[in-house]
């Protein structure tokens, strides 16, 4: 079973395959805009607007990761996506920035070179 994601195909073992056509950033910054401005996040859409869709299929592992200091990604809201994959299997880490040796995250500052000492961590806590 191959999975769609919205940036490219999921196969049966987890790896992403890019998609050939690009990423449509207006209209993706649209759906995730009204996605964003609703309290069950895109859930609600699953049964009607984003119908086909392979949720209920997907078994791979994924592991969460959620950083304590994000104002945007809580733990809550994380966790409320993950139900709309009810048979994959789980893992759900709340990480804060200390326990990674770095001074702060928030929402998008992961990959930026001056947090390259939370890396190795949030590697192990993915594999």
């Amino acid at each position: 079973m191959t999975a769609i994601h919205h940036n490219g195909r999921i196969d049966e073992t987890g790896i992403m395959f890019p998609a050939a056509d690009g990423f449509p950033l207006a209209g993706a910054f649209r759906t995730w805009r009204r996605w964003s401005h609703k309290g069950d996040y895109l859930m609600g859409e699953l049964a009607d607007r984003l119908k086909p869709n392979c949720c209920n299929d997907i078994r791979a592992p994924i592991a969460f990761c959620v950083f304590s200091a994000d104002p945007l990604t809580t733990a809550e809201s994380a966790q409320k996506l993950l139900t709309g994959m009810p048979n994959a299997r789980t893992e759900f880490h709340v990480l804060r920035p200390s326990d990674l040796g770095v001074r702060a995250l928030g929402h998008q500052n992961l990959f930026r070179r001056k947090n390259e000492a939370a890396w190795p961590k949030i590697w192990d806590a993915a594999i």
